[in-house]
């Protein structure tokens, strides 16, 4: 998996990118962003087109622990609160940011929270529009691999910055719509995504969107190196030196 993470988001040559692409080159900003999430991508491709198994699944054990710990937080797709109890109208689910399909493994780094309304039309859009579109709709092999590589690159920003994703990969904000209780709609009259996103501010939201991913990058390659951080409850001398080693290295990459 150390290939997975060995590409680093480069902060200032793609944000320069980006100014100098102009808010309205999507396509162009797509190309980009496919060169940096090129490993993620042909990983992905690469299991996918040789028909591996997908990961296995996530203990139940703990997956309950991940929903009890982000019980209260907000839904980084529709923004709705959300709630662990199963009887709930907004309950909270593990979303792989990678999906097992694409051999996205149970890892903390390819997690996050999300509702269960969020998680089941995303869930539909990936199966019926990406995984089975040569069968539904005869896509060549080639555009087949192309639509893979955008819905890895589609789903790696979606939970720092859900409107510009919606806006860049707008086929996928179609097919998510047709699954979603509550669509989400541009607005034509303001230029604005469902009444949040501005154009000219692309490039600024992008580079907390960038931030945000180097750390979690940043985290993994740290854990490939000293093994994986021990639980929280876990006091001994080892977990506290392995802690204080983490925060002097993420204080590096948040500065």
């Amino acid at each position: 998996m150390n290939k997975y993470f060995k590409n680093r988001i480069k902060n200032a040559a793609l944000l320069k990118c980006l100014r100098e692409l102009g808010t309205d080159a999507g396509h162009q900003l797509k190309d980009v962003l496919r060169k940096e999430f090129s490993s993620e991508i042909e990983l992905a491709v690469w299991h996918r087109i040789s028909e591996q198994n997908r990961t296995e699944e996530m203990p139940d054990k703990n997956r309950k622990s991940l929903r009890l710990g982000w019980d209260g937080n907000d839904c980084p797709v529709c923004d709705k609160y959300m709630h662990y109890k199963l009887d709930e109208e907004c309950v909270v689910e593990v979303e792989h940011i990678i999906e097992r399909a694409l051999g996205g493994s149970n890892e903390l780094s390819n997690l996050v929270p999300c509702c269960d309304n969020c998680n089941r039309s995303l869930g539909y859009a990936f199966n019926e529009y990406v995984i089975r579109a040569k069968s539904n709709r005869g896509i060549s092999h080639e555009e087949w691999v192309h639509l893979i590589g955008d819905w890895v690159v589609f789903k790696q920003i979606l939970y720092w910055d859900r409107d510009l994703a919606f806006w860049l990969f707008n086929n996928f904000h179609r097919q998510f719509n047709l699954h979603a209780n509550n669509p989400m709609e541009w607005n034509e009259k303001s230029r604005n995504f469902d009444g949040l996103i501005h154009r000219t501010k692309i490039a600024e939201r992008f580079e907390r969107v960038i931030k945000e991913l180097n750390k979690r990058i940043s985290r993994k390659q740290f854990e490939t190196q000293n093994g994986p951080s021990p639980k929280s409850k876990d006091m001994s001398a080892f977990a506290r030196q392995y802690r204080l080693r983490l925060r002097h290295h993420m204080r590096g990459v948040v500065s």
